[in-house]
């Protein structure tokens, strides 16, 4: 007896009819159609469910959110290109970055200490093992005359600075949709590392630009001395 199979799309339909019973087959064919177009239809919907999710997330987003993106996306642009900048001057990108990842977690996860912990403990960790790293170190130079630092222009800072906005941005969209998921330890944990990861990057930056700093002011001292 031979095995009918039809397929349609990811539908399949398989039968053995009566050995020549070919009303069987059609009628077989006939059920793979009807069922294929039904999951056509529930694509369908389900596509049109989610592109008016996403509008109405967007249409609700604060004038103010869009305008702290197209300032973020500045300062990244910025970063892209070599440039001499004052040390003070040096330090602003990483304080944002540390400010919208700190904003993100107390907002989030404010009554939860052992997250907030491990974020910090986290952050400070990586930063400074990215402070002693050859990305950051061959990257900056300090001229002591101008208290200027010579910065070598990467697209890096723009991707992570993204990265940290749309993290931000998903957090608060998920945290009134689905609030019980911020009770989850894990997922605490989870968001932690990955501010922790991000911003470490800025902050390590800065402490290898201070040490740099002191260490030519030391050298100098000797000199004078």
């Amino acid at each position: 007896m031979r095995l009918w199979k039809y397929t349609i799309g990811w539908r399949s339909l398989s039968f053995t009819p009566r050995k020549g019973d070919w009303r069987q087959i059609k009628a077989g064919r006939r059920i793979l159609r009807r069922q294929s177009n039904r999951w056509r239809i529930v694509c369908t919907l389900s596509t049109q469910t989610e592109i008016k999710m996403f509008t109405q997330i967007v249409s609700n987003t604060p004038t103010w959110v869009w305008i702290l993106l197209a300032g973020l996306v500045a300062l990244g642009y910025s970063q892209t290109k070599n440039r001499s900048v004052k040390f003070k001057r040096s330090l602003v990108l990483p304080i944002v970055m540390l400010g919208l990842s700190s904003n993100s977690m107390l907002q989030s996860f404010g009554n939860q200490t052992g997250v907030l912990i491990a974020w910090l403990a986290s952050l400070i960790l990586l930063s400074v093992v990215v402070s002693k790293s050859k990305v950051t170190q061959n990257g900056v130079k300090y001229d002591g005359v101008t208290d200027r630092l010579e910065l070598q222009g990467s697209w890096l800072p723009m991707v992570l600075i993204m990265a940290i906005f749309v993290g931000k941005y998903a957090i608060s969209v998920m945290k009134h949709a689905n609030p019980s998921l911020f009770e989850q330890t894990s997922f605490g944990v989870a968001c932690a590392l990955y501010f922790a990861l991000l911003s470490s990057y800025f902050l390590g930056r800065s402490l290898a630009s201070l040490k740099h700093r002191k260490n030519h002011l030391d050298q100098l001292h000797l000199t004078i001395a």
